[in-house]
This record gives C-alpha cells, structure tokens and sequence, in this order.
C-alpha cells in the first residue's frame, strides 16, 4: 500500500490480500504465487514498456489514495464511533 500510494508500480504475488489492493494490469502486475518465471516475465515487462510502468504507477496511487485517503478514514471511524454509540443507547 506504502509503495502504491507513492506512484511505484507494484508486482505482486497472488496470495493474501494482494489481489485485493493490486488489479493486474490496472494498479499494477500479479503473478502466480511461487511462480518464478511469472515474477520474471513481469519485471521484464515493465522494464520493457515504460509508458505501463507509469501508467501502472498512477492507477495505484489513485486507487489507493481514493480507498485509505484521509477522507476515507475519517468516514469509517466517525461509523464506528456512531455505532458504538447507538449500540450503547446514546445519540449524537
């Protein structure tokens, strides 16, 4: 997300939350996990073609900016707080 947020384009494999955060060949490249060659073939894809690289670059940076933003938290802790006091009986 660190790397995304700053505009690098990302390669990533396909395990954990990472097909979550990165769409291929939108915010940035997936390969299979444990699939050396496939994590090779990406590198050289982007070292290849650097009009993808930066454009990868930009969409990362957008998605994440647009998702984990400032904005974005601030309006998830204010639903939690707000839950938490409805829950309790309370209002804002």
């Amino acid at each position: 997300m660190e790397a995304m947020s700053c505009g690098c384009t990302v390669v990533a494999s396909r395990v954990g939350g990472n097909p979550e955060l990165v769409e291929h060949r939108v915010t940035g490249l997936l390969f299979p996990s444990g699939d050396s060659a496939g994590l090779a073939a990406a590198l050289q894809t982007l070292i290849a073609d650097p009009r993808l690289r930066q454009r990868l670059g930009r969409g990362a940076a957008e998605s994440i900016r647009a998702r984990f933003g400032a904005a974005q938290s601030v309006a998830v802790v204010e639903r939690t707080y707000r839950s938490f006091l409805g829950a309790a009986g309370l209002s804002v």
